[in-house]
This record gives structure tokens, C-alpha cells and sequence, in this order.
């Protein structure tokens, strides 16, 4: 069930408010909609222009369905074939057998993760510019909300589902992302999800736009009788650029 939704909410708990030393006069953002769209676009035009692709990288993945947990870590490093891209280093905390390995490239081999990195989140189709509202900010952070509209989920899911992400005005880039339900919505048929929140993290690196944290809570019915109640997230780290020693 998991696995179905997750496709569906993602085209690859947290929740954010300032912090206490926020400003109490209103900024150039706070009374100027245009501004906080502007700067907002110039950040989305920032992260879908770095080049991803050309990053090394450890990916941690955690998952909990009905109290089912498993782990992962595995390593992505571009300089590699397609089909061997992706490896996998330890699986629900012990070294991978060879039939695990064997396994895992071929899951990768048969997904489009293989021809890709997985890293490429398309945020300008998460994020309404026209919808951003000002929130609140400190020296540092300038936080907003926003409509979502993913139409993979359709148009009920769209009335109810609210974002807010947080700006860092210093590195001028989008450091996190969270969309959560407001009421219950139906993103499949027969599937009711009552509790979701999904949220991006993101980290600059060599002013390089990079994620840092993709997570997902969620909890519903599927079928009218079955319940679900799920919890993953991917932890993104050991980044080492390899745009001057890719293969041609």
C-alpha cells in the first residue's frame, strides 16, 4: 500500500515555525506579496538548475508499515555504469548477503532510479507561487504557507492539503518543505487518508542545492476495513562532487 501512495505523492514529524527571536515589525515580504514570490522563485530557479547528477552521495532509508520496520543504506556514485550506480552497503543493520545484493540491483535495474539519481524533486510543481503568504520571520529564516495542487492526487487532495516552507535568508535558498492534510482526502479509490505530512529538507553544499531529509507520515483506511499506518524517511549525506571525474 505504501509503495503505491508514496509514487503517487512524490514525482522522486516535522513541522516549522520561526523561532523566538522573531522580528516584531513587518518586512519588505510581510506587505509585498509580489516580493516574497520573487524571491521564492529565484530560490526554486536555484535548486532545479544545480547539478545533482554529478554528486556522489549515502542515502539511509527507514520504513515502518503497521509496526513492520526495515533499514537501509545505500550509495549512489555516478561515475559508475547505469546498472551499477546504486549499492547496497547494509540492510536492517547487518552487512547484505550476496542474494540481498543480487537482489537490489536487480530491483535497480528495473527502475527508473538506475538511470537517475533520485534526487530531483520538482518543487515548482509542490509550491503555488501565486498562493504564498507570509507567515512570520526571525534574522535569519523567513517562513511562509502555501495551496498545494498535485495532480497525481487530483482534486479532492488539493482543497486539502496545506504547505509552509522556511527561507534562509542568509544562503537564500529553501531549507525545508512540509505539506500536511487539513481534513481527510481520498488520493486512490478506496484508499482515505486522515493523517499525512510529507516534508523536504534541503542543505547547501558548495552552493549547491542538495536534499538533506525526505520523509513521509501517514495513516488512513484502504478498502473501507484495512487501516495503514506508515513512516519513512531518507537520510542524504557523504556528498562528494564528481562533475570533473564523470566517465564520458
Amino acid at each position: 500500500m505504501k509503495h503505491k501512495l508514496w509514487l503517487l505523492f512524490v514525482a522522486t514529524g516535522w513541522t516549522f515555525s520561526a523561532n523566538a527571536n522573531e522580528h516584531t515589525d513587518l518586512s519588505h515580504w510581510a506587505t509585498d506579496r509580489v516580493a516574497i514570490q520573487t524571491t521564492i522563485s529565484q530560490a526554486l530557479n536555484r535548486y532545479q538548475q544545480a547539478s545533482r547528477d554529478k554528486w556522489a552521495y549515502q542515502v539511509s532509508r527507514y520504513e515502518n508499515e503497521e509496526g513492520d520496520e526495515s533499514t537501509s543504506i545505500e550509495r549512489f556514485n555516478p561515475n559508475s555504469s547505469i546498472s551499477e550506480r546504486w549499492t547496497l552497503i547494509e540492510i536492517n543493520g547487518a552487512a547484505p548477503t550476496e542474494e540481498e545484493r543480487e537482489d537490489f540491483a536487480a530491483k535497480r535495474r528495473t527502475s527508473k532510479e538506475s538511470e537517475d539519481n533520485n534526487l530531483v524533486v520538482s518543487l515548482s510543481d509542490i509550491i503555488s507561487l501565486e498562493t504564498l503568504t507570509y507567515k512570520s520571520e526571525s534574522d535569519e529564516k523567513l517562513n511562509a504557507t502555501f495551496d498545494v495542487h498535485l495532480e497525481q492526487l487530483g482534486d479532492d487532495a488539493s482543497s486539502k492539503l496545506k504547505g509552509s516552507l522556511v527561507y534562509n535568508k542568509n544562503l537564500k535558498f529553501i531549507e525545508a518543505i512540509d505539506i500536511k492534510n487539513i481534513d481527510k482526502f481520498s488520493p486512490m479509490f478506496g484508499a482515505s487518508v486522515s493523517d499525512f505530512l510529507m516534508t523536504f529538507e534541503f542543505q547547501a553544499i558548495n552552493q549547491a542545492i542538495l536534499p538533506k531529509k525526505n520523509a513521509l507520515r501517514m495513516k488512513g483506511t484502504y478498502a473501507l476495513f484495512s487501516k495503514f499506518d506508515e513512516v519513512s524517511h531518507d537520510t542524504f549525506s557523504n556528498f562528494t562532487y564528481q562533475g570533473d571525474t564523470l566517465k564520458k
